[in-house]
């Protein structure tokens, strides 16, 4: 990953997100988006929870998700490891995070209006390690307004704004700081989120 410069360090703080494209190349992102494609259609996917006790909600969040172990994740997903090694690396060299490891896990939107309400990333309690970074990978090619599925930031200042879900695509925040929602999807929406952990104390 190329290093992280000054204004994304800041941006982390205020408006408290960074966006960057085209990470990985067409190729590559493509690569990641059929493999990741293939495990969807598998029936590689569960119903997603929602805090620490991982119980489903569809009224919370509508997704389908399968957490990614690194020594079984397909060959197709190497790039986009390598990717979230080097963001790791990157926001403690720049930011001071203390970051140690990250859980990754694909999360799939089957359209119908599936969604995923305004949250914070970072859980609301104490009794284990927390999150302390986020990190979103898109994988949705050709993706218009009217697929739904936009990540809806809220901003200290009271505004929001909206990120398109599209591909090779990286959005990165603070996991305790924004809080944010996927707004309705109305077509197959597939993402890579890996959460970052400090030290397990």
């Amino acid at each position: 990953m190329t290093p992280l410069g000054e204004e994304e360090v800041r941006a982390l703080r205020v408006p408290g997100y960074f966006v960057r494209d085209g990470v990985l190349g067409a190729t590559a992102a493509k690569q990641v988006r059929d493999a990741a494609a293939a495990i969807a259609r598998n029936d590689g996917l569960r119903a997603a929870g929602v805090s620490r006790a991982a119980t489903p909600d569809a009224r919370v969040r509508g997704d389908e998700m399968a957490w990614i172990d690194r020594a079984n994740a397909p060959p197709a997903f190497l790039p986009v490891l390598a990717l979230f090694d080097g963001l790791k690396e990157e926001a403690n060299r720049a930011a001071w995070l203390g970051l140690e490891r990250y859980d990754l896990q694909l999360g799939r939107y089957a359209g119908g209006g599936a969604r995923y309400v305004k949250h914070l990333d970072a859980f609301g309690d104490t009794r284990g390690p927390n999150r302390r970074l986020t990190a979103i990978y898109y994988l949705n090619e050709a993706w218009t307004p009217d697929c739904g599925g936009a990540l809806r930031v809220y901003l200290h200042d009271g505004t929001t704004r909206d990120v398109a879900p599209q591909l090779d695509r990286l959005v990165v925040f603070l996991s305790d700081r924004l809080e944010h929602e996927v707004l309705p999807a109305y077509t197959d929406r597939l993402a890579l989120t890996a959460w970052y952990y400090g030290p397990d104390i």
